[in-house]
C-alpha cells in the first residue's frame, strides 16, 4: 500500500474565522472543503511544505507556525486505490498576504462554529472541536 505524507494550515483571521478551500471537480474528493494543504516533495519538511502550500494554494506568507495535530488514516476514495496517509495539520499563528484561490477552486472564511455545516473531508471531521478549543483559547 502507498503511503502518502501531506501538510495542511490553519489559517484563522483576527475576527477567529478559518479560512476553507473546496477541491476541484477534477480531484480525488471533489466538492468537499479542507484546508490549505498537500503533499511533501521529495526532502521537504512538513513544515516547509504547509508554507509552500499556503503560499501556492492560496496566497499566505507563513510567518510563524506551530504544530496543532498529526492525522494517520487509511483512505479508500472512489475509483482509485487505498493508500495510506500521513497529515501534519499547523496552525498559522502569523501570516500576511491576499488570500485568494490560486488554483481555480473556491474558498472561504467562514466561523468556526459553522465549520459542521460543510462537508469536509471525513479525515477533517474529528478535527472541529479542537479547532474550536483552539480558537477560542488563542
Amino acid at each position: 500500500m502507498q503511503t502518502v505524507k501531506a501538510a495542511a494550515i490553519l489559517l484563522i483571521n483576527n475576527n477567529g474565522e478559518i479560512l476553507i478551500s473546496k477541491r476541484r471537480k477534477d480531484q480525488i474528493y471533489p466538492d468537499y472543503w479542507e484546508f490549505p494543504g498537500g503533499k511533501l516533495e521529495e526532502n521537504e519538511t512538513a513544515e516547509s511544505a504547509a508554507r509552500r502550500e499556503a503560499r501556492e494554494e492560496v496566497g499566505a506568507q507563513i510567518i510563524n507556525l506551530r504544530l496543532f495535530e498529526t492525522l494517520c488514516e487509511i483512505r479508500k476514495p472512489e475509483n482509485a486505490p487505498a493508500y495510506k496517509v500521513t497529515v501534519d495539520i499547523f496552525a498559522a499563528i502569523d501570516w500576511e498576504g491576499e488570500i485568494m484561490g490560486k488554483e481555480g477552486q473556491e474558498v472561504g472564511w467562514i466561523k468556526v462554529e459553522d465549520l459542521e455545516k460543510y462537508t469536509l473531508l471525513p479525515a477533517n471531521i474529528p478535527l472541529i472541536p479542537k479547532i474550536l478549543h483552539y480558537v477560542r483559547n488563542h
